[in-house]
């Protein structure tokens, strides 16, 4: 039987009510965990089930509290706008507090945590002033030192309204290979920007056409134990609302086999299992010249998107959600896919980015932790 999730971007693709007459307690958990109770209930309230997510106090409380935190994170954006205007030259919205707005039947649909907006490194002092003076204070877990770097500085959070709010200068992570592309070059970005409105307030956004290449690359560069189906919303709903996209242009951004293999894979899922239809030239075009391994890379990335992203699988004793990330984040790098696929057991065995990957202590408690779950699955 297909997965809920799947047939709810099937509904939310084609527009057609989502007939669901019941829900299994671990259905009802796995919607919840993802933060895709408000979506069930809105692709539902049109048909026959309209008060399927009425009659369920779990659903219902769930969609309530995403319109809440939607609300008071909306207010906080304005507030923010408001407070950095005309001192602040360009105030982008990025991720969800622009996209729920733009592209979703109604904003509280598209999952938010915080509130994420880029702006101009000359700008980061003034902007971070307004936001001390309206509360806010810095807090992480890591150092200061780790964000001097990084793609946004050390994230704010509102002791009162329980917002957070990240101030980002770029768009990824000098971590990130991907920091790298000329795509994602400063200036390129400034280029790709487009004048908006955000609650009657003046912002600026990012083009149609760069927001489906930023989605995509986003959503490959990190795999979600929870919420990983949210950016297939998010590009379903970005190519509904904008049907002129400039695909030429947007092929001439694919220089780097990383980014169409990113682009590829989001639009080819949704192709392959006939959620959205995709232009057949625009397709073979998108598709990357076969190479050995590239048939057998593209079915174990599906595999993972229907087994722990779209479907309510449990991870295993080595399949564990870190290992699954680990397998992705392997065969998505930039080198010759039989090369990734070479490279899974190694990395799998000793964790790209884990400073304890060669320590014995540390691999031995991995090794009891496995035959420990496996003992107790027995029992």
């Amino acid at each position: 039987m297909e997965s809920l999730i799947k047939q709810m971007l099937r509904a939310a693709a084609t527009g057609a009510p989502l007939r669901i007459s019941s829900l299994s307690g671990t259905k009802i958990n796995w919607i919840t965990n993802n933060c895709l109770a408000a979506m069930l209930c809105h692709l539902t309230s049109q048909g026959e089930d309209s008060g399927l997510c009425s009659s369920d106090r779990q659903l219902e409380g769930a969609r309530l509290t995403a319109k809440v935190l939607t609300t008071t994170l909306n207010s906080a954006m304005t507030e923010i706008i408001d407070h950095c205007q005309p001192r602040v030259e360009n105030i982008v919205l990025l991720k969800g507090i622009s996209i729920s707005d733009q592209y979703y039947p109604t904003p509280e649909l598209r999952p938010m945590r915080d509130i994420d907006f880029l702006i101009q490194k000359k700008d980061l002092v003034k902007v971070e002033e307004v936001l001390t003076q309206l509360g806010y204070q810095q807090k992480s877990d890591l150092p200061k030192a780790f964000f001097d770097n990084y793609h946004h500085s050390m994230p704010f959070y509102h002791p009162s309204t329980g917002v957070w709010v990240e101030v980002h200068t770029g768009l990824f992570s000098g971590k990130k290979q991907i920091h790298d592309s000329q795509v994602f070059d400063v200036n390129n970005i400034l280029s790709n920007l487009v004048k908006s409105k955000f609650n009657e307030r003046e912002i600026y956004r990012l083009s149609d056409e760069y927001q489906l290449i930023y989605t995509a690359s986003s959503w490959c560069l990190e795999f979600k134990k929870f919420g990983g189906c949210i950016a297939l919303f998010d590009i379903i709903y970005l190519l509904k609302n904008s049907p002129a996209l400039d695909w030429v242009r947007i092929l001439s951004w694919l220089d780097s086999d990383k980014l169409g293999w990113y682009l590829f894979l989001a639009l080819g899922y949704l192709k392959q299992h006939n959620i959205l239809e995709i232009d057949d030239k625009l397709y073979k075009k998108l598709k990357r010249q076969n190479k050995i391994g590239d048939a057998v890379k593209i079915k174990i990335l599906y595999y993972i998107i229907d087994k722990y992203l779209v479907a309510e699988n449990p991870f295993g004793n080595v399949l564990t959600s870190g290992n699954v990330g680990i397998v992705w984040d392997t065969l998505l790098r930039g080198n010759h896919p039989v090369l990734n696929m070479l490279s899974i057991p190694i990395n799998l065995v000793f964790p790209p980015n884990n400073p304890n990957r060669f320590n014995l202590r540390y691999q031995m408690q991995r090794l009891r932790n496995c035959f420990r779950f496996s003992t107790n699955d027995k029992r």
